[in-house]
């Protein structure tokens, strides 16, 4: 029977076999590429991507969702990131912009200590005043600070994940049972294994 089981959690746990549009329209029951057709959105990644295969594979689901711009932030981590350049700044209003009205952060901003830190991010949610400490990675964004930042958004149901290769990377901000489903149907490659809780944070009023 244990053999049997794990048989069976193997071949459901695989990812299902969808084709180009038919992945379109599944990302679409999660809200993103509103308005769009399936055929455009693949009009499109062929456009930008030309090396598409079909089905996709699963680093291709990374690319196809970057571009539902209103909900996914997408980049390139090396992003200049130094002192004065204030790219933390503009990357959490970024964020906030994605997260479907779960992180509204207002009054930015961004400190260092020295050229190679420690980095000090202050914002405000609603009337509380947070405070983050992204880890210096020469010029590169620290996504891992999503992890504090999903510790102050917690009550709102939603969670800030990411997909990164080095030289690009997706943020995106998901209710836990979307994730789920992303993960199960298309085994997405979440950075993380699960949800963090936890983070480098404080807060004040």
């Amino acid at each position: 029977m244990g053999y049997l089981k794990r048989l069976w959690d193997e071949l459901t746990s695989r990812p299902v076999k969808l084709s180009r549009e038919e992945t379109v329209r599944f990302y679409q029951e999660f809200g993103f590429f509103a308005g769009e057709s399936a055929g455009e959105v693949v009009a499109e990644y062929d456009r930008d991507f030309s090396d598409a295969g079909e089905p996709f594979k699963r680093w291709e689901d990374v690319l196809l969702l970057s571009l539902s711009k209103s909900r996914v932030w997408q980049g390139d981590p090396e992003a200049d990131v130094c002192s004065g350049n204030e790219v933390y700044i503009e990357t959490l209003s970024e964020w906030g912009r994605i997260s479907e009205g779960a992180f509204a952060p207002s009054e930015i901003s961004e400190e260092w200590g020295s050229d190679s830190g420690p980095v000090t991010v202050i914002f405000r949610l609603g009337s509380e005043l947070h405070t983050i400490h992204p880890r210096y990675q020469d010029d590169y964004l620290d996504l891992d600070v999503l992890k504090s930042i999903n510790a102050l958004i917690l009550p709102s149901g939603r969670q800030f994940a990411y997909a990164s290769d080095v030289n690009f990377a997706v943020v995106l901000c998901l209710k836990p049972e979307e994730r789920a489903r992303i993960s199960k149907v298309r085994d997405f490659p979440f950075a993380w294994l699960v949800a963090n809780k936890g983070g480098n944070s404080s807060s004040s009023g």
